[in-house]
């Protein structure tokens, strides 16, 4: 997992702790620390860890660095190693996308529910809803995936990620 620590701070850790709950049910010689434990979050750090680890996919939120600095290394995309995205940007990779537009929408509803109650200043309890994020099929993961557990290798192919459920997003106000 190569996450910014901005992005994963502003998710409370959940990059962190997903990371390293999966990682938990791997026999140790399959865990791969996520890059920011490994040093400072840039190219050089990530250079070293991507060297030492060599993992067969990277879990990424920003999708602009790490692709670039995967391709100043001289490796492809998906040949060499696959990107999932949770917050994609870029046309072509694969992995999950923000649903902006929903995110307004539900805004402006929850806004207009707050004035009708004549609800003013921060609410006691906050309000949360769950915007859906959207799979995104591009080409940044390989045709198939094998990842191995404990148990057995289990085979995963990409297109069945659509039946994942999707991540969601909280809108707090």
């Amino acid at each position: 997992m190569a996450v910014e620590p901005t992005a994963d701070k502003m998710r409370q850790g959940l990059y962190t702790a997903a990371s390293l709950i999966t990682q938990y049910r791997l026999p140790q010689k399959q865990v791969i620390p996520p890059m920011t434990r490994f040093g400072e979050w840039g190219e050089r750090t990530f250079r070293s860890w991507f060297k030492k680890y060599r993992p067969d996919v990277i879990i990424v939120h920003s999708t602009d660095a790490v692709p670039a600095w995967i391709r100043a290394m001289g490796l492809s995309i998906p040949q060499d190693v696959s990107i999932f995205g949770s917050n994609v940007t870029e046309s072509n990779l694969s992995g999950l996308t923000s649903n902006l537009h929903l995110y307004g929408v539900r805004s402006v509803e929850l806004l207009s529910i707050l004035l009708d109650r004549n609800v003013l200043g921060l609410p006691e309890e906050p309000y949360c809803w769950q915007v859906k994020g959207q799979w995104k099929s591009g080409d940044s993961l390989k045709k198939s995936l094998h990842f191995p557990s404990t148990a057995n290798s289990a085979h995963i192919d990409p297109k069945d990620l659509s039946e994942v459920p999707h991540q969601t997003n909280d809108l707090r106000i």
